[in-house]
């Protein structure tokens, strides 16, 4: 009967979560949010959620792209390759990049810089606060 009841909150809202089915259900059955969320699980109703996409690079300019050439190369050492990422942070003010070196043996950060915008300049001052 509860699982029946939860099938049909779920058909009813696909991205209704454990909070909202279990007030849909509360009102005909007593039962607790746990043990809704443990039925849930039993029959694997999950909150279908669907998320923005949001693109967070340019790919109309005319650099170059290189071809990834270390996947065949043996780390042996530290500072032989440093590798790079650039990630966003959402804050009070708006998106943080963060621009990020690593050393590939030591996965240690070597050199990270922080700013409102992906630029050239972002990059390269991690690379320059790098040893």
């Amino acid at each position: 009967m509860l699982r029946c009841e939860i099938l049909k909150s779920h058909a009813q809202v696909p991205t209704y979560g454990v909070d909202n089915i279990h007030a849909d259900v509360r009102e005909k059955f007593v039962c607790g949010r746990n043990r809704i969320r443990r039925l849930m699980r039993e029959i694997d109703v999950k909150s279908c959620r669907k998320r923005k996409y949001r693109a967070t690079t340019n790919s109309c300019h005319n650099l170059g792209i290189e071809p990834n050439i270390l996947k065949t190369v043996n780390v042996t050492i530290p500072n032989q390759v440093w590798v790079s990422d650039i990630s966003y942070i959402q804050t009070s003010e708006g998106w943080l990049y963060l621009a990020i070196v690593k050393d590939k043996f030591t996965w240690e950060i070597v050199g990270f810089s922080t700013g409102s915008r992906i630029t050239i300049d972002l990059t390269e001052q991690a690379l320059k606060t790098g040893h």
